[in-house]
């Protein structure tokens, strides 16, 4: 069985988040946990699906990101427990 995976990308404009996340939907097997805009404007791509799929996923989000010329962070939580996903 395929281990699951929550995957966060954050970036640091709205628009630039956008475009990696079309990117990371269009090219893996990963779907759109949720959206968070963090002070002004950061914001936090939460992702979910199977390990290589968010890790590659996340890869391509960074190359996206790094091409606007926009900071980034990236994170691959693997199974995560299920109260992590309450709190999301």
């Amino acid at each position: 069985m395929p281990a699951y995976s929550l995957g966060l990308l954050e970036t640091e404009k709205y628009s630039t988040a956008l475009t990696a996340l079309d990117a990371m939907l269009k090219t893996s097997k990963v779907r759109t946990l949720e959206q968070k805009v963090i002070t002004g404007e950061f914001v936090t791509v939460f992702i979910e699906g199977e390990k290589s799929a968010v890790r590659s996923a996340l890869d391509l989000g960074i190359l996206k990101a790094k091409r606007e010329g926009d900071i980034c962070s990236a994170y691959l939580i693997e199974n995560p427990h299920p109260g992590l996903l309450k709190i999301i």
